[in-house]
């Protein structure tokens, strides 16, 4: 007894080669039954995989994702540092050549390397004896922005507000503290 592949098609002519109604090579009954179990047996397997993987991919995404924003915020605070410290060092030439702080990007002679993707900054006071830089930028899309400034003191830059934690003190980035 053969069987069609296509169609099912039961044939009892031992001589037969090809079915009838669709005209596919027939395949003797036992064979067929043996190649359906096989096609089953490799779904059942690809599903009790696939149940086992997309749980381990969903927590591994679930962990990497989070990090992933933290450290390409991070990433983004470097910006903010550069220009922090390029201004920083072109108001100290200017003050020693002309004995003062000043407001004027242009006057002090600072042109940033590159044009700022993500903050924007200005020099908020200057005067004779001291000097206050600050940029922002939201990083985070969220309503937070996040804040730096340099002074004549502090040489290095310094985070008023975070805007990956949300933590620090929210000012207005163009009013004196």
């Amino acid at each position: 007894m053969k069987k069609c592949s296509k169609c099912g098609m039961v044939v009892n002519d031992p001589n037969a080669r090809f079915c009838e109604k669709c005209g596919v090579a027939l395949v003797d009954s036992d064979e067929y039954t043996e190649k359906q179990k096989s096609k089953t047996s490799c779904f059942r397997t690809f599903l009790i995989i696939c149940a086992v993987l997309i749980p381990f991919i969903a927590i591994y995404a679930a962990i990497a994702i989070p990090n992933f924003l933290k450290f390409q915020a991070k990433s983004k605070q470097l910006e903010a540092r550069h220009i922090l410290t390029g201004i920083y060092e072109a108001e100290l030439n200017f003050y020693v050549k002309e004995g003062k702080f000043s407001t004027d990007l242009d006057e002090i002679g600072y042109a940033p390397a590159s044009t700022p993707k993500y903050y924007q900054y200005k020099i908020i006071h200057a005067d004779e004896t001291t000097s206050i830089v600050r940029v922002w930028g939201n990083i985070d899309r969220d309503d937070n922005i996040d804040i730096w400034e340099i002074t004549e003191n502090a040489r290095m830059p310094v985070r008023i507000y975070d805007d990956v934690s949300d933590t620090g003190k929210q000012i207005d980035p163009l009013q004196l503290r």
